[in-house]
């Protein structure tokens, strides 16, 4: 494809307000970018973002932040309406082209993200420290963050942020420093091994997970919780989006909902289903009384310590649900073979390293389902082995405190 093929398709392939409104930040974006390596940055002032909402890593480690140490903490928000629904849960946060949000990240000496500085801000980030926290562990190959679909000069313009170094990129063991020093091509130098702030929040007791919530969370994060506790069994379905299927993969899947409601009626059991951000679902199924399809926007990691069993397959979320004691884990790869035959989607081998009860059709899910109240059938034998690959010595590291220290000391 020529560069002007290409980009012709990018340009035109979007609705003209994005592409505008793309264009003139670039335009002015560098400008506030070449001024803010200018301003005097201060090392207990940081920044914190993602592109995926209030929710991930960044969002607990600016908790963390915010209740046990004095550092001026902000999250950064790309609407006005984001950053005013936080600020009236009483947190500090900012819109990003907001006076208060330009101050903020102009004058902060730590840009903490989970995937690059546009998470934040990047034409404000000259001279600040990026700290990547990074979004999951896992078998996936991932990808690289430069992108190779466009010419390298028009994908320095438009994405410079695919080309900024990092000061610090958290890992969490061994296997998964190698990984990710591969994938993104990283200094070893940078890679620090330590708890994801997400998971440390997991492994709290409830009583500290409950009082959390409650000082922290929405009001519609507080029901939902509240109302778990009302069943006696809790399933959360968490399936790895396939490219491939689009927004068809449920009904690929042949997941008949109608009967998993009345199995879990007469198990007194909900069924949650959380879809990736990227599947777009016509119908929510509201008619069922014991299914609740969780909205893509909302942070699942208060709700996952009240279910039960987890229900997935190629997802990262496996290896973070270990972590917490007593769960149990179906995984439900129907798709396995058609999976494994792409060769870019595996980093390790999938039988190895995601040991666990597996059902491959929604017959077989249904048995699975009406003896999971009754056994542990879905326990993982070798979760021992498998949080020591992911997680390394995790007991040692869960305090974010030992992450807070490394920061500071960059």
């Amino acid at each position: 494809m020529s560069k002007f093929i290409y980009f012709k398709q990018l340009v035109f392939s979007r609705p003209w307000k994005e592409v505008f409104s793309r264009m003139l930040e670039l335009l002015f974006g560098y400008i506030l970018y070449g001024i803010s390596f200018l301003i005097p940055r201060k090392k207990r002032k940081w920044v914190f973002g993602t592109n995926v909402g209030y929710a991930d890593n960044a969002k607990y480690l600016f908790l963390y932040t915010l209740n046990n140490t004095d550092i001026d903490s902000c999250w950064i928000t790309d609407t006005s309406k984001s950053a005013f629904e936080l600020q009236s849960q009483g947190l500090n946060a900012a819109y990003k082209y907001s006076a208060k949000g330009l101050y903020y990240c102009l004058t902060a000496g730590y840009y903490i993200f989970t995937y690059h500085s546009r998470d934040i801000n990047f034409f404000t980030s000259g001279g600040a420290k990026k700290i990547n926290l990074w979004h999951g562990v896992g078998i996936k190959k991932g990808s690289k963050f430069v992108s190779k679909s466009m010419p390298a000069w028009l994908s320095k313009i438009l994405l410079p942020h695919l080309y900024e170094k990092f000061d610090l990129f958290l890992s969490t063991s061994p296997l998964m420093d190698k990984h990710f020093q591969e994938i993104f091509n990283l200094p070893y130098n940078i890679i620090y091994e330590g708890m994801y702030p997400r998971c440390s929040f997991l492994m709290q007791s409830q009583n500290s997970i409950l009082q959390q919530i409650k000082a922290t969370e929405t009001n519609t994060t507080i029901h939902l919780v509240n109302l778990l506790q009302n069943y006696k069994q809790v399933y959360i379905y968490m399936p790895t989006w396939r490219i491939n299927m689009q927004d068809t993969f449920l009904q690929i899947a042949g997941i008949d909902f109608q009967r998993i409601n009345d199995l879990m009626q007469k198990q007194n059991a909900l069924f949650l289903i959380k879809l990736h951000p990227a599947v777009k679902l016509e119908h929510q199924h509201e008619k069922y009384k014991n299914i609740i399809f969780i909205d893509k926007s909302q942070d699942i990691y208060p709700i996952l310590p009240f279910t039960h069993l987890l229900i997935t397959d190629y997802s990262s979320i496996y290896y973070d649900y270990l972590l917490m004691e007593g769960k149990q884990v179906l995984l439900f790869p129907f798709d396995i073979e058609d999976y494994r035959a792409k060769a870019d989607e595996l980093a390790f081998d999938y039988d190895t390293y995601t040991p666990g009860k597996r059902v491959f059709n929604f017959e077989e899910l249904m048995i699975a389902l009406q003896s999971a109240t009754t056994n542990n059938g879905c326990q993982v034998e070798k979760r021992d082995w498998v949080l020591q690959q992911f997680w390394g010595d995790y007991k040692t590291k869960t305090h974010l405190k030992l992450l807070i220290e490394k920061i500071l000391s960059l």
